[in-house]
Formats: structure tokens, sequence, C-alpha cells
């Protein structure tokens, strides 16, 4: 299974569904998981433990990294993910994909969404 991680907060619902969209139609007999649909229902300790139940059962995480402003659920998502040892594919062209932090808990970055579909699909599937 594949988990996507990305931006929610501050956007509107079609800003934060499109690309993750995009990845349903790419990989629908995988099934795969994303945080959408219970933020405005849950407390966040509800929304980050279902988050990791995903994670740790996801074969692969995919992120979203594109928008100016970085989301400190996603970054927290891809440092989870890579302490349990997931994949951590990333895509976007934001500037804070170069920081330290990031970098080096990510298995692979690409500028764009296409080529990291791409990569999960001969890598991993």
């Amino acid at each position: 299974m594949i988990y996507l991680a990305g931006k929610i907060s501050g956007l509107t619902r079609y800003e934060a569904n499109t690309w993750r969209e995009e990845v349903k139609a790419n990989f629908n007999s995988h099934n795969p998981l994303d945080g959408m649909g219970i933020d405005g229902e849950y407390t966040p300790q509800e929304i980050v433990a279902r988050n990791k139940y995903f994670i740790d059962r996801s074969d692969v995480i995919l992120a979203e990294m594109q928008h100016k402003e970085p989301s400190p659920g996603t970054i927290g998502e891809i440092v989870y993910a890579n302490m349990k040892g997931k994949p951590v594919i990333t895509w976007g062209r934001a500037e804070y994909n170069e920081n330290p932090w990031i970098r080096a808990h990510v298995t692979k970055h690409f500028d764009f969404l296409d080529e990291a579909i791409e990569y999960i699909k001969a890598m991993y599937l």
C-alpha cells in the first residue's frame, strides 16, 4: 500500500486533493491511504494516531512537497516513516526540500509528481 502525505491545512479541499486523485488513478489496485477526511472531526492525537497506523501498514510513502509553506504534519509523517524503515518518496519544487533534516529522511526526491509515480511503479510494484 502507498501512504499519501501532503499539505491539507490552509488549502481548499480541491487544492489538497488534486494530486491525491491523480495518484489514486495510477495505483488503484494498490489502495493508496491518506489522511484526508478526518481533520475537523477528531482531536490532534487521534489524527496523528490514525496517520501513524496508516504509515505502519504501508509499503511506501509518497509525500507532496510543492507548496510554498511547509506542512509540519507532512514533515512529521516523513520523519516517522523513515524511522520505521519505510521508503519515502517526495515530489515538489519548494525551497525547503533542500533542508538537511528533510533530505536526510527522504529516500528519493523528484520535482514532479509523474516522475515520482513512475519511480514507485518501477521500484516497489
